[in-house]
């Protein structure tokens, strides 16, 4: 993704709302599959660094992930390491991929511009609309679409394409 003063504003959205209560937002991709989660998981592995934790102890990540939301008592933790950004996501629903990030770590154009590149790839990745979503808010404050290649952003739904 190159420079738009677009995502200069539709980040401006998050980090506003963020920043002013301390909130998390959340990157989700919603009715995902356990293939899904393989492909994400494959992904991550091969271009992002990444810590990989069960219970809390640092491990290998496995090849495939089709039984971590059926073990019972077992914790598994991804830290997705992107740029300063630190995505976290906790394997809560097999049908929804959901990455946790505290926005207050994004603040030149060089950490906005990675941002939106990483939401880009997950789009493209799963050909699904992601969303971006603001702890406690039942609406997403942005969306990429990979088919249109837009984002739609704020509460008046501005719209830009990206190149």
């Amino acid at each position: 993704m190159t420079y738009n003063k677009n995502i200069i504003s539709a980040w401006e959205e998050i980090s506003k709302l963020c920043n002013e209560d301390g909130l998390v937002c959340d990157i989700v991709i919603r009715n995902s599959s356990l293939n899904d989660w393989n492909l994400f998981c494959n992904y991550i592995r091969n271009n992002s660094n990444y810590k990989f934790l069960i219970n809390g102890i640092e491990s290998e990540m496995p090849i495939r992930i089709d039984n971590f939301f059926f073990e019972n008592g077992v914790s598994h933790h991804l830290m997705i390491i992107e740029g300063v950004s630190v995505f976290e996501c906790l394997f809560l629903k097999d049908d929804e991929i959901e990455l946790t990030l505290q926005p207050a770590n994004i603040k030149t154009l060089d950490n906005v511009i990675h941002f939106f590149s990483f939401i880009e790839s997950l789009g493209y990745l799963f050909h699904k609309l992601i969303y971006v979503v603001v702890e406690g808010s039942q609406n997403p404050q942005i969306v990429f679409n990979p088919d249109e290649k837009s984002i739609v952003y704020g509460p008046n739904s501005n719209f830009f394409k990206i190149a």
